[in-house]
């Protein structure tokens, strides 16, 4: 337990020391994410403190990863319609047609994970929305 003690704040010093600020904000909310879940499952197995620990070094570097990913596309396309955007414009009832439509005039493209279509469905985004998206990988 000592260890975990020392090894956290050196791992997250490294994850977030040469960060943008976009790598810092998504390495501190993967951090309390991870964090929480981290010390719901240790709690299960008797170690809420160290499950905590090992989850907010994870969620801080998973959440610096998924951000910097999201920087690097936004810098090769500055139109680029992200994620989150879609969610928003779905839970806001816009049609499919013009989430569509606006996919295809920022010329967006998607690699989508299952947990990322996952957040889509949640968010009320169709399957037809959510199939044209995993299309765009394949176009050029």
């Amino acid at each position: 337990m000592k260890a975990i003690h020392i090894l956290v704040p050196v791992l997250l010093a490294a994850v977030t020391g040469g960060c943008t600020m976009a790598q810092r904000e998504g390495a501190f909310t993967g951090g309390l994410l991870g964090g929480a879940a981290g010390g719901a499952i240790g709690y299960q197995s008797g170690e809420p403190g160290e499950g905590a620990a090992i989850g907010a070094a994870t969620g801080a570097l998973a959440g610096a990863i998924l951000n910097d990913r999201m920087e690097q596309a936004r810098e090769a396309n500055p139109y680029h319609l992200s994620v989150t955007e879609i969610a928003r414009m779905a839970r806001e009832s816009v049609p499919d047609s013009v989430i569509v439509g606006e996919i295809q005039r920022s010329r967006s493209r998607y690699v989508l994970d299952s947990e990322t279509i996952r957040y889509l469905m949640n968010n009320n985004v169709s399957d037809q929305v959510i199939n044209y998206m995993l299309s765009t990988a394949l176009q050029r």
